[in-house]
């Protein structure tokens, strides 16, 4: 301890404090902008606490990652080059399910270069949503919690009808299966489709589909598994159970099924 401040404390700081002063906050962030270092700060892990989230929110292996963003309540997977979330995964707990005011900080990731953030002004004016891969409501635990989930790292574009339908229906059905299971592990992804489509300015990549797949653990011990996966469109209808094959090839739901992990 250092003056009272931890060492992973001392660095994080330090990474803020050498961080480009490009770092923007978009229009119509409700959280004070004196509150937003320190809650950047918490998102800087030192490598033992990277190594710590992993553990936590990814018990049955890493899926690849081009560039790999750990917080201690999630680990995101960042596409730098197309600047969406690929994936995110968390460790949910009937604990962490509470209600808490929605205060928007929708910023850039001071973890990330200037060309490597989507900015503000890529969604300014494009008709499409600001689509959380960790959503807001998965982190009230804590305001920097909350507001962490706000980084343009973890968005991707969608679809007006499609974010506040179908996707934010499932995302209460995650929230509704970690309080029925008390524990859910969670992972949730974009698809880039050839040829991907972009917002107009260019630099950001609008995903085909989104997944979410749930692991719970059954009461024999054994994890079982719920993967969705939907088509990036204004309506679509619940999701009818497939097999695995069908829902990669194209939407659809594979049920609560034993499944091998390790």
């Amino acid at each position: 301890m250092l003056a009272g401040i931890s060492l992973s404390t001392a660095v994080a700081l330090l990474f803020l404090a050498l961080s480009p002063s490009w770092a923007e906050v978009c229009k119509g962030s409700k959280v004070p902008k004196d509150d937003l270092p320190q809650y950047d700060a918490q998102a800087v892990l030192s490598a033992t606490d990277q190594e710590i989230a992993l553990k936590a929110h990814l018990p049955y292996g890493q899926p690849s990652c081009p560039k790999l963003l750990p917080q201690q309540e999630y680990v995101l997977c960042y596409d730098p080059v197309n600047r969406v979330a690929l994936w995110a995964a968390y460790k949910l707990t009937t604990d962490d399910v509470m209600t808490a005011q929605r205060l928007d900080a929708f910023r850039t990731d001071p973890r990330l270069s200037d060309d490597e953030n989507a900015h503000c002004d890529d969604y300014a004016g494009t008709g499409y949503a600001r689509g959380h891969a960790v959503p807001r409501d998965d982190m009230n635990r804590s305001p920097a919690a909350q507001a962490n989930t706000f980084f343009l790292s973890n968005m991707s574009p969608q679809v007006n009808a499609f974010n506040g339908g179908i996707w934010s229906r499932l995302e209460r059905l995650v929230r509704d299966y970690a309080k029925r299971y008390d524990t859910v592990y969670v992972i949730t992804g974009s698809v880039l489709q050839e040829p991907i489509q972009r917002l107009p300015a260019g630099r950001v990549a609008i995903p085909s589909r989104f997944y979410k797949v749930m692991v719970r653990t059954a009461v024999n011990g054994t994890p079982d598994v719920l993967a969705i996966v939907l088509p990036h469109i204004p309506f679509t209808p619940g999701p009818e159970a497939r097999t695995a094959t069908q829902a990669q090839q194209g939407g659809g739901c594979v049920t609560w099924r034993h499944t091998r992990l390790a």
